[in-house]
């Protein structure tokens, strides 16, 4: 597999164990039991900052590259990039919110929670669109040269 993909999928892993950390503090939230605070606003800082600076980049390069070579296979993969945008607002909506909570505003418990769910559901149901339909037409496009130009994006951007 490419180093590329390799470092998506990794990161799909990573963000999956970080969102099952989010339902559990959720689920504690909705129960009226303690939630830890720390770990929320951790897991929200790291699903923030890291895919919008790491990760969405390349795999917005990758779909460009992808639809440079093959735009009638890039279609489906379209609305999968698209949703980069809207799960950073959602992501920055529920910061927000957490704060809110957090210096006891009047916040309705279910208005948090949902918020909450919603961007966890939408990660998750993302992050399967683009192992399913993003990553395998990469594969199956992207040429030998095309895989170790996106790596060495991933290097200039700092990237192991």
């Amino acid at each position: 597999m490419p180093a590329v993909l390799d470092a998506l999928y990794r990161d799909h892993a990573n963000m999956s164990a970080l969102l099952r950390v989010l339902d559990l503090q959720l689920g504690a939230f909705d129960n009226a039991e303690p939630m830890d605070y720390d770990i929320v606003g951790d897991v929200l800082s790291y699903c923030r900052d890291f895919p919008g600076i790491r990760h969405h980049p390349i795999e917005d390069h990758l779909y460009i590259v992808l639809r440079d070579l093959n735009p009638e296979l890039a279609m489906g993969a379209a609305p999968i990039v698209a949703e980069h945008a809207e799960l950073s607002g959602l992501i920055v909506e529920a910061s927000v919110m957490l704060n809110q909570v957090l210096m006891e505003m009047p916040i309705p418990r279910d208005e948090f929670s949902a918020l909450g769910r919603h961007f966890v559901d939408l990660q998750n149901r993302h992050m399967k669109a683009e192992e399913t339909l993003l990553f395998p037409a990469a594969l199956q496009v992207l040429t030998e040269s095309d895989w170790h130009d996106l790596e060495a994006c991933m290097i200039d951007s700092g990237d192991d």
